[in-house]
């Protein structure tokens, strides 16, 4: 565990693991905006194209929060429901406990 927590501080291990999470949030925009783990379609030619269509929407709509100025990795929803429910980091209640 230990020898996996200092490479994990290494310089290559952070270069590698920034592409990765890079890939891992256009798959999670595509799963969450653009529903891709469904195919509307049966056969390859109609399912490539439907994942053609959908890489054109998305990077469609990355280039249209880019002119708007939109920060990027900034969390654009709100909380939900029960993350509202949890006490503030500096409250009585953390401090106590």
């Amino acid at each position: 565990m230990q020898a996996a927590r200092q490479r994990q501080e290494t310089p290559e291990f952070k270069e590698q693991y920034a592409l990765r999470s890079g890939v891992e949030s256009s798959l999670s925009q595509g799963i969450r905006r653009f529903a891709l783990r469904q195919s509307r379609y049966r056969g390859m030619a109609r399912t490539h194209l439907q994942q053609l269509l959908n890489a054109t929407a998305m990077n469609i709509v990355r280039v249209i929060a880019w002119l708007k100025g939109e920060p990027l990795g900034e969390r654009r929803r709100k909380p939900g429901y029960f993350a509202r429910l949890a006490p503030h980091p500096l409250s009585r209640q953390t401090v106590l406990c």
